[in-house]
């Protein structure tokens, strides 16, 4: 899909004016990066980031039926909602498996917002809206007389209207305060609270879509608002992580044809290899702490990952699946323990990422390289690359000197993807340290570790 064929936030100009590398992901362009991966996670890690969720969808459900109506769509019961609550809940479909994860805020007595995911917004509005009209018809089983609560029910999408960024770092209550006044607290966990912004209302919830303690900001998507909200006192332009990166939710590899049990089953991944953030997420995590996704670049991890159903994968299936993935590792070459192969040419070694790694990482939206001639020692973090999964770094496997960089990734990172042991390598060094070699993996050992 050309870029000419993607849809935009409501933030997309703001994001232009300030320079950011704009990407297509699942349908949209949204923002990678503005200027190094690195540089902008240490920003949010030290000062504060902000993270563009425009593309979300909002849908609005009120009327005095709208609550009992919720609790026959919805898994989690909406009677625990006080005003100014939300919760994370499912979408189901007939059979009970599972169209969407979302958020579920009362912000009124009878009225509620859900936030869904990006690629779902339409799916959702209209699987809410079918149920409503057929609610209400008198065709219905048991006749009219039951189609209480949907005859007290208005639904209304109001996506296109509003904006929305999450906002997290250790200088966070510096800038809520900045912006709304010290005599304002930040809302509780999982509460959302409405709040005046230069004679705007708008709506900060704490339900940490990131994964991390933050806030999240609804607001009206007026060109003023939207200039407003994304660059605060300086904050977004200087001091901004890599807006919106689309982390996995469960429904994003949903399976729907299953029940909601089925998401209990845990399956760990990791989101970084920097020793510093080796941690491991389950499904069942990332879909409490993802469960409307972020937003760059990132569904089936895959282009288009929202398939109407997925047939049952059958236990013998999964061990080919295995079996498949443990031997897709070439006997020429060596590997590390951080997935990256190594292919000796003569004084050199050229290196990319596994199969494996590119498989976990799915989708490959960016690739920062080494620059030439850097020297790195075994083990040092050299390169960075990006998925619509998370950013992982990239080590040097022995100590050397850049002396060649796969500049075919910068136009398509995708090579990682097709051709990981081909045309998707990253970097080439020349060894100053051939002792190095020795404490790299042959096949057979990377093929144990990763089986």
């Amino acid at each position: 899909m050309g870029e000419n064929a993607q849809k935009t936030t409501a933030l997309y100009e703001e994001h232009v004016e300030l320079s950011a590398k704009m990407v297509p992901f699942g349908g949209w362009l949204m923002p990678v990066q503005y200027t190094s991966i690195i540089e902008e996670h240490q920003a949010v890690r030290n000062n504060v980031g902000i993270f563009d969720i425009s593309h979300m969808g909002q849908l609005i459900v009120e009327g005095t039926g709208a609550r009992a109506w919720l609790n026959t769509i919805l898994t989690n019961n909406i009677d625990k909602l006080e005003v100014g609550t939300g919760q994370y809940t499912f979408l189901l479909n007939e059979r009970g498996g599972i169209i969407d994860d979302l958020i579920a805020y009362r912000i009124e007595e009878e009225k509620f917002l859900l936030v869904v995911n990006a690629s779902r917004a339409d799916e959702d509005f209209a699987w809410l809206e079918k149920h409503i009209e057929e609610g209400r018809s008198p065709d219905r089983p048991g006749g009219p007389e039951t189609a209480a609560p949907c005859k007290d029910v208005d639904l209304k999408n109001r996506s296109a209207d509003f904006g929305g960024v999450a906002i997290q770092g250790p200088r966070l209550v510096e800038l809520f305060q900045a912006l709304f006044s010290k005599d304002v607290d930040l809302p509780p966990r999982n509460h959302i609270v409405d709040l005046e912004f230069d004679g705007t209302n708008i709506s900060v919830a704490r339900t940490g879509y990131t994964g991390e303690d933050g806030v999240e900001v609804f607001f009206p998507a007026s060109r003023s608002n939207k200039a407003k909200l994304y660059r605060p006192r300086r904050f977004a332009a200087n001091e901004t992580k890599r807006p919106a990166r689309k982390a996995r939710s469960v429904s994003d590899e949903g399976e729907r044809t299953a029940a909601p049990g089925a998401l209990f089953r845990f399956r760990k991944r990791r989101a970084h290899r920097r020793s510093d953030q080796r941690h491991a997420f389950s499904e069942l995590e990332l879909g409490r702490r993802h469960g409307v996704c972020l937003g760059t670049a990132r569904e089936d991890r895959r282009t288009d990952r929202h398939r109407n159903s997925r047939p049952e994968i059958s236990r013998h299936h999964r061990k080919e699946t295995a079996l498949q993935k443990i031997m897709n590792v070439p006997d020429d070459l060596l590997y590390t323990e951080t997935h990256e192969w190594i292919k000796r040419e003569g004084e050199n070694v050229r290196v990319g990422v596994t199969d494996h790694a590119q498989s976990e990482l799915t989708d490959v939206v960016y690739v920062e390289l080494p620059k030439m001639d850097r020297q790195a020692n075994a083990k040092e973090a050299i390169a960075v690359v990006e998925s619509v999964k998370a950013a992982s770094d990239i080590y040097a496997p022995v100590k050397g000197t850049v002396v060649e960089v796969n500049k075919a990734l910068e136009a398509d990172p995708g090579l990682i993807n097709r051709e990981p042991y081909g045309q998707g390598w990253i970097f080439v060094l020349k060894n100053d340290n051939a002792e190095d070699l020795k404490q790299l993996k042959d096949a057979a050992a990377y093929r144990k570790q990763i089986g």
